[in-house]
């Protein structure tokens, strides 16, 4: 991607870390690498994004899919947060999904037992998973502006669109034929990026922080996205899982 880049920009200036962001040690690694360049951050696009794994662990000892589209972008920004301070005006653009409805989640409490289990749940599904990291992404970036906005960090959630023909399906055949088969009828890849883009880069009044984008404007998320008791108590429960927290117990309190 990176000498595509290159190519159509002739200009640009790339540096290319790697990070594979359900291991707490690559992600550590990566953080320490980009510290050294001495550069400062005022974007941060929390990008990255698995679909339909089978059941599996991280280096957390949580559910992948949650490790990977959400635990781990909180892990990125917690470390680059006092960057992103010192380099203030900053924004940090969280992509979520539409697949955030689709959740076994719910605006009354948030229950991760499904995500957090050591051992793979009997209702486990892949979709659900999905859709619950997804909304924990809206979330993330709910409590990034509650807690940081006033530091200079404003944070969005964004749905990209639906089905664009990424790598995300690479995982199973069946998401793969899903994906093409609606490939005439979903935006492209850049019309995708547009919206991330557009909360990335342009002039957005800081009331619309924390809001979630679609289509390059503020839309209504799921009800479930809109409370905000269970940002608050997933940041919490975040902060045990890298380890920033206190030292989190057996079990996932009540109320969460």
């Amino acid at each position: 991607k990176a000498e595509c880049i290159k190519k159509k920009s002739s200009g640009a200036k790339l540096t290319v870390l790697q990070l594979d962001l359900s291991q707490k040690n690559s992600l550590k690694d990566f953080v320490a690498q980009f510290l050294s360049l001495n550069l400062p951050l005022h974007v941060l696009v929390l990008n990255a994004g698995v679909l339909g794994l089978n059941w599996a662990l991280s280096s957390y000892e949580c559910e992948m899919q949650f490790s990977i589209n959400y635990l781990g972008h909180f892990h990125l920004f917690y470390l680059l947060k006092d960057l992103l301070m010192q380099s203030a005006p900053a924004r940090v653009v969280c992509v979520s999904s539409e697949a955030h409805r689709y959740t076994n989640l719910n605006h009354s409490g948030l229950d991760l037992d499904s995500s957090l289990s050591k051992t793979k749940p009997r209702d486990y599904s892949a979709i659900t998973a999905y859709g619950s990291s997804k909304l924990c992404c809206i979330y993330l970036a709910m409590e990034i502006h509650r807690r940081y906005a006033d530091e200079g960090i404003h944070a969005y959630s964004v749905h990209p669109g639906v089905m664009i023909p990424t790598s995300l399906p690479r995982n199973w055949c069946v998401y793969r034929l899903m994906f093409l088969a609606s490939r005439c009828f979903t935006k492209s890849v850049a019309q995708g990026a547009s919206s991330v883009v557009y909360c990335a880069a342009s002039t957005l009044p800081a009331e619309e922080s924390g809001l979630y984008y679609f289509n390059c404007r503020p839309s209504r998320p799921s009800r479930s996205a809109q409370a905000c008791h269970p940002a608050e108590a997933l940041w919490e429960v975040s902060e045990n899982l890298i380890g920033e927290g206190e030292k989190r117990g057996d079990e996932v309190p009540d109320d969460i």
